[in-house]
């Protein structure tokens, strides 16, 4: 066999080629990770953290599909934290503050023990399709591959701004890569957008006495299903917390012509929910202060993150308005901050698998999707790799339903519509999310990890959630309470108020007065019995909401039949009973369920109203 032939290619070794290329080799099939020499595997060139308000929800539902990331961030994790905690479980996520270093490296060890797949240090410049796809190394070295997936992140064609210094490459410190279209030249429509990162400063030269710190949270569970006693893998730090004060949102204000941003020089779309301080300063001209989160890269590095002020102003600049920050005031920068210009991919041109519809065998996932984060990456890069395994067996393919997963949410939201902006999931996004919550994730997505008929670790550890998520349901039922003195009292300290009646477990879990996971939680250690905590609190949760989920359930049952009704796009764009505007949006996004046809943007309702009561 050719040495050099593989099942399935990934080019780029990110977030999300390295969840493809964790996800392919579950097959046994030949994988190859083509990653460029210099840059880590799975490295975080922004900010180290893992998960965040509807992040980590993608987080968990990688974990219950047996993705990479959640072991990745257990190994790594320096911080953990529960956003949104005061909350409903239906927002509330985890965020991990990560090792930046140990992260790669993991990733590096766990990847190199597959034996089916190979790493491989080289630039790609070209891929063409044959009988096969055959693709050209910057050495001259050729591979060929049955599948491509390009998961390049923001290195194509990629262009550093600081101030009016402008470099080629995808991140600081790293070399230009070619094109979208010099590397794959029938890939269609490409677009430009941007993203940015704030300046790196050295520990020594922080005030952190003036901050507030932010320690880790020993409650916040632990992402992967192994790590299930909450103990971390290494030393836990603090964050802290500051704020631009009026100065510094002047100074920038008043430098604004230096700021590429504004005067020109880029011409990328900017991350809406995600801004730079330039944007902070001048979309939200009468606030005088934003969060800054100074946060470590690592616990054997120098350099902190300042979460909250991107920019791309000139580096003398960021020193002189970062220096307005309280704590910040001696402030040294090691890296300046900078923004980069990158092409994305047309997503419309993709179908649901994230496989081009012209290119067939060609998948693309990650920031080369026009997403903005490593969770969105991750999430994207299974679904590619599992899928081009799955095509490579002849097998059908792996769709995640939007009503019971975030991944499946944001893969039909790409692929539904073109992209004005680079996309971030959260949990507004889902019209489900009081059912697509964090704490009930391998009850979710365990099904669809069992389609798969892999036997390993997480599909054994799916069947033992499942029976014990039974048998609690079971116990809770049935089981009498009555409040006793020292309950009253644990009760009355967290201001729950008294319970005296003769009521069941259930019932008790159910009060809107009492926070359902730390009842039930206690109620089972009263009575001597063990659960995983993940279970109880699903069931916690899942009993509380019951009557809102029960409703919402009905609801969705009367749609599902029609948001699943297949329809085909070819007779739809050439049906005279539909307007000729519908026709081309159809033609071009070529839905396949009505669900994905209700999504396109200027899709009237006569056109929906007409599919619905008609076979077509």
């Amino acid at each position: 066999m050719n040495k050099n032939f593989y099942d399935i290619l990934i080019i780029g070794g990110g977030h999300a080629g390295a969840e493809a290329a964790w996800a392919a080799s579950e097959f046994n099939l030949r994988v190859g990770l083509v990653t460029m020499p210099s840059i880590p595997i799975a490295s975080a060139p922004c900010n180290p953290a893992v998960g965040g308000v509807g992040k980590g929800q993608v987080v968990r539902e990688l974990d219950a599909l047996g993705g990479l990331m959640p072991i990745l961030a257990d190994y790594a994790g320096i911080q953990f934290r529960i956003l949104n905690e005061s909350k409903g479980a239906a927002v509330r996520s985890t965020r991990v503050q990560i090792d930046k270093e140990l992260y790669a490296e993991k990733a590096e060890e766990l990847l190199s023990e597959r034996k089916n797949l190979s790493v491989i240090r080289e630039s790609i410049v070209d891929i063409s399709l044959n009988e096969n796809y055959l693709v050209t190394a910057k050495s001259g070295e050729l591979f060929s591959a049955t599948k491509i997936i390009i998961t390049t992140g923001t290195f194509l064609n990629g262009k550093l701004h600081t101030g009016e210094v402008q470099n080629a490459g995808g991140r600081f410190d790293c070399g230009p890569s070619v094109s979208l279209q010099t590397l794959v030249k029938e890939t269609g429509n490409i677009k430009r957008f941007k993203t940015g990162t704030p300046a790196r400063l050295l520990r020594d030269s922080i005030n952190f006495e003036v901050m507030d710190p932010q320690p880790s949270d020993p409650l916040a569970f632990n992402f992967h299903f192994k790590n299930r006693d909450n103990k971390r893998a290494q030393r836990q730090l603090d964050c802290y917390l500051t704020r631009t004060q009026p100065a510094t949102l002047e100074l920038i204000r008043e430098n604004k012509e230096k700021s590429p941003i504004f005067n020109g020089q880029i011409e990328g779309v900017g991350p809406r929910y995600c801004p730079s301080i330039e944007d902070k300063a001048f979309r939200y001209p009468d606030k005088d202060g934003h969060h800054v989160f100074v946060e470590p890269e690592g616990l054997n590095l120098d350099t902190f993150y300042p979460n909250g002020i991107s920019t791309s102003l000139p580096v003398e600049i960021q020193e002189e308005f970062i220096r307005t920050i309280p704590g910040l005031e001696k402030a040294v920068i090691a890296v300046p901050g900078y923004a980069v210009e990158y092409d994305v991919v047309d997503t419309t041109e993709l179908n649901i698998a994230l496989e081009h519809k012209k290119l067939p065998g060609l998948y693309f996932a990650g920031q080369l999707n026009g997403t903005s984060g490593y969770e969105e990456a991750a999430g994207q890069g299974f679904i590619a790799g599992i899928n081009a395994g799955l095509a490579v067996l002849d097998k059908e393919r792996f769709i995640l339903n939007r009503e019971e997963s975030y991944i499946g949410v944001m893969v039909e939201d790409l692929v539904s519509n073109e992209r004005d902006e680079p996309y971030r999931l959260f949990t507004a996004r889902s019209e489900s999310r009081l059912f697509t919550r964090e704490d009930n994730s391998y009850f979710r997505i365990g099904p669809y990890r069992k389609k798969l008929g892999l036997d390993k670790e997480i599909d054994a550890f799916i069947d033992g959630y499942f029976l014990e998520r039974e048998i609690l349901i079971k116990l809770v039922k049935k089981t009498g309470f009555r409040a006793t003195k020292k309950w009253s009292k644990h009760f009355e300290e967290q201001k729950y108020g008294k319970i005296q009646e003769n009521i069941t477990l259930e019932e008790l879990v159910k009060r809107s007065h009492l926070d359902p996971e730390v009842t039930l939680a206690y109620e089972l250690k009263r009575m001597g019995v063990n659960f995983l905590p993940q279970v109880v609190c699903d069931i916690a949760n899942s009993l509380k909401y019951e009557g809102y989920l029960e409703r919402s359930i009905n609801q969705q049952k009367k749609l599902s039949k029609l948001k699943e009704k297949k329809v085909s796009w070819t007779v739809l764009s050439e049906n005279v009973n539909i307007s000729f505007e519908c026709r081309q949006r159809i033609k071009k996004i070529q839905p396949e369920t009505f669900q994905q046809l209700s999504m396109i943007n200027g899709i009237r309702p006569a056109t929906l109203a007409y599919v619905a009561s008609n076979r077509v």
